[in-house]
C-alpha cells in the first residue's frame, strides 16, 4: 500500500466586520494565513458612497513586517493599498493580523459589504493563488419614511368628525422615538404625539379632523423624531363643505 500526501497550498486574507452610528470612524482589520512565502499584496476595496477612507489611518503590524511598506490611498470610491518589500522579503509568520486602516461612516444606516480585489506575489514577482473572506461595515441609526406623505379628507361635509391615517416606518436599523407630531391647523389633531417603532416596522398615527368652516385647504404635519433624516413632513389637504346655504342675490 502506498499512501501519497499532497500539501495544498492556502492563502486567506480576511476582513473584519464592524459597526457605528453617522460620522463616526470603525476601524477594519485585515489578517492573513498563509502556507506561501508572500513578499507583497495588492487590495482594492470598493467603498461607494457612504464609506470613506480616513487618510494616514493604515498600518501594518509589526509582527508581519519583514522591512516592508505600506501606501494606502483613496481614489475615487476605491481605497488601494499595497505591502510591498523593495528587498523581496517574504512576510513574517503564518497567521494573523497584517493591517489596520480606519473609515468614517456616512448617514445613511445599512450593511455594507468589504469585497476587496485582492493580489498577492512571491520573491519572483509571480501572482499566487489567494482566496479572501468578506467582511461588513454597519452603519446603525434609526431613519423615518412617511409612507402616506399626502393625506387627503376629500370632498367632506362641515361639522363632522373625520379620522385619518399617518403611516410612520423605521426605515433604519435602531429604534425610532418620535418625540412630537404637530399639525399647521389645530382642527388637525393628532391622537398619538409620541411613540417608538423599531426598526424596518411601521406605525400608524390617527389624525382627527373636525371642520367647521367651508373651502379647500392644505395644511402640514410636522414629525419630529431621532432620525438620522430629521424633521420630516406631510401634506394634509381637504375640502370640506356646507349642507346647508343661505344664499342672497343681487337686485336692481
Amino acid at each position: 500500500v502506498i499512501c501519497s500526501i499532497f500539501a495544498i497550498a492556502s492563502n486567506t486574507i480576511t476582513l473584519s466586520s464592524v459597526s457605528g452610528t453617522p460620522q463616526t470612524e470603525v476601524e477594519v482589520v485585515v489578517s492573513l494565513d498563509n502556507t506561501d512565502a508572500i513578499t507583497a499584496l495588492e487590495m482594492v476595496l470598493p467603498l461607494g458612497e457612504h464609506l470613506s477612507y480616513v487618510n494616514g489611518s493604515a498600518t501594518l503590524a509589526t509582527t508581519r513586517s519583514n522591512g516592508h511598506q505600506l501606501s494606502a490611498a483613496q481614489v475615487g470610491q476605491e481605497l488601494r493599498i499595497y505591502v510591498y518589500s523593495l528587498s523581496l522579503n517574504a512576510l513574517q509568520g503564518n497567521t494573523g493580523e497584517l493591517l489596520t486602516f480606519r473609515l468614517l461612516l456616512g448617514n445613511e444606516p445599512a450593511d455594507y459589504a468589504l469585497t476587496p480585489n485582492v493580489v498577492i506575489s512571491n520573491a519572483q514577482g509571480t501572482s499566487i493563488a489567494g482566496s479572501v473572506q468578506t467582511g461588513t461595515v454597519t452603519i446603525q441609526a434609526p431613519k423615518l419614511q412617511i409612507v402616506n406623505p399626502q393625506i387627503d379628507y376629500g370632498h367632506i361635509p362641515i361639522r363632522a368628525t373625520y379620522t385619518k391615517s399617518l403611516q410612520l416606518k423605521n426605515v433604519g436599523n435602531l429604534p425610532l422615538t418620535i418625540e412630537n407630531i404637530a399639525t399647521t391647523d389645530p382642527l388637525f389633531v393628532p391622537k398619538q404625539n409620541t411613540l417608538t417603532i423599531e426598526a424596518q416596522q411601521t406605525a400608524a398615527v390617527t389624525i382627527e379632523y373636525s371642520p367647521v368652516v367651508r373651502g379647500a385647504i392644505s395644511k402640514e404635519v410636522i414629525v419630529h423624531s431621532n432620525a438620522i433624516n430629521g424633521e420630516q413632513i406631510a401634506t394634509i389637504v381637504a375640502d370640506p363643505f356646507s349642507v346647508n346655504e343661505l344664499q342672497v342675490g343681487s337686485t336692481s
